[in-house]
């Protein structure tokens, strides 16, 4: 089977009362980044040390670009950027960060042929292991 196709199964919910019925993604697991790192040196001729460091520099860089209020585009992938969840105040006296901001997170805003490229994918219908059939493509 092939990594580009989704699993996803039939999930029951109550909705005001009612049962209802809704496809639902089957997340297979979490590729950690030391993972990446091995599949990464497995496919250039870089040493796995030094994929590691330069893979960790970048991420470092992206982090400390958010922290000081930048948005940092990662080409093909999307952008990271900071976040505030804030409340609605009457007057501009009243606007400050105690008074206001409620959470600072960061944001991921994918890129659109990343976007399209999961809205394209060929989806595999997982019900259990008495009805399982796969998608082909055409």
């Amino acid at each position: 089977m092939s990594d580009k196709i989704l699993k996803w199964q039939a999930e029951q919910k109550k909705i005001f009362g009612q049962e209802k019925w809704v496809a639902k993604i089957c997340y297979v697991g979490n590729r950690s980044l030391q993972e990446a790192i091995d599949e990464v040196a497995t496919r250039t001729s870089a040493q796995q040390s030094e994929v590691e460091g330069i893979i960790n520099a970048y991420l470092h860089q992206i982090k400390s670009y958010v922290m000081t209020g930048r948005s940092v585009n990662v080409d093909g992938m999307g952008t990271f950027y900071p976040n505030l969840s804030t409340k609605l105040v009457a007057t501009p006296e009243e606007v400050s960060v105690q008074n206001c901001v409620k959470t600072i997170t960061v944001g991921f805003r994918p890129a659109t042929k990343l976007r399209q490229k999961v809205r394209d994918g060929k989806l595999w219908e997982y019900k259990g292991a008495s009805n399982v059939h796969q998608q082909t493509e055409e």
